[in-house]
């Protein structure tokens, strides 16, 4: 972005700043929000020192892109985007990411144990 600005200024810049454009889908914006994502991008992307104590992550294409879909279940879906809507809107009560949080997981068929390990617990 500030390149183009630069360029259009008749000024030569280059910058290392990396943009991403996700198209928006509520189940997609619900696993990057999700505790799950959050264990799996600390545990997989590149970092500026210790992603779990402050550390910077680095979301670079070649981590995103191979980010693990789970096939799409309607039910599951369905809910996962009325919940995602509630926040949006401001009216979501606390419980409302825990809930998303299980939701994702049994999107990804997590075990208990499983959720266990990515929880911290």
């Amino acid at each position: 972005v500030s390149r183009a600005l630069s360029q259009l200024r008749g000024q030569t810049q280059h910058s290392f700043i990396s943009l991403f454009f996700i198209p928006y889908d509520p189940v997609v914006l619900a696993i990057l929000n999700s505790s799950l994502f959050d264990w799996y991008a600390r545990m997989t992307f590149s970092s500026l020192g210790d992603p779990w104590n402050g550390g910077r992550l680095e979301f670079k294409s070649m981590y995103m892109s191979k980010l693990p879909l789970p096939p799409l279940i309607g039910s599951l879906q369905e809910e996962i985007a009325e919940l995602v809507e509630l926040i949006e809107q401001g009216n979501a009560k606390s419980d409302v990411e825990d809930r998303l949080n299980e939701l994702v997981f049994d999107l990804y068929g997590l075990s208990s144990e499983e959720i266990k390990i990515v929880r911290g617990n």
